[in-house]
């Protein structure tokens, strides 16, 4: 006597949901993650085709919590400091950031990453 069991089996677990075998559900799309700025940076630095280009950076200032653009015009990583980059503005000036603060980076003009302002800030 045939109770359904082995139909049960061969239908997989979606059977019990009262889902045919062809209808079962459809997983989540993966979450895609926000590359880390850090890697961004060594992109730039590292990979010719993609370091072409004109970059800026968008960095929050400490002082009057705005955003401020400024043009990456060379960048260093300064040893032992693992969370800290500097750069050379535009004019010359030499800026020490820490990644936290980068919200947004510019290629050619067009935003290519951007990190939202917290609420509290």
């Amino acid at each position: 006597m045939d109770d359904g069991s082995n139909q049960r089996e061969a239908a997989g677990p979606w059977l019990e949901f009262g889902l045919p075998f062809e209808q079962k559900p459809q997983r989540p799309a993966p979450i895609s993650h926000m590359t880390p700025i850090y890697e961004l940076l060594a992109r730039i630095r590292h990979d010719p085709q993609f370091g072409q280009g004109v970059f800026e950076l968008g960095y929050l200032d400490r002082f009057d919590t705005q955003v401020r653009r400024g043009a990456l015009g060379q960048v260093d990583f300064p040893e032992g400091e693992k969370r800290v980059f500097e750069f050379v503005d535009a004019d010359g000036s030499r800026r020490r950031i820490p990644f936290h603060r980068i919200r947004e980076v510019y290629r050619d003009g067009a935003l290519i990453w951007h990190r939202p302002i917290a609420p509290s800030q």
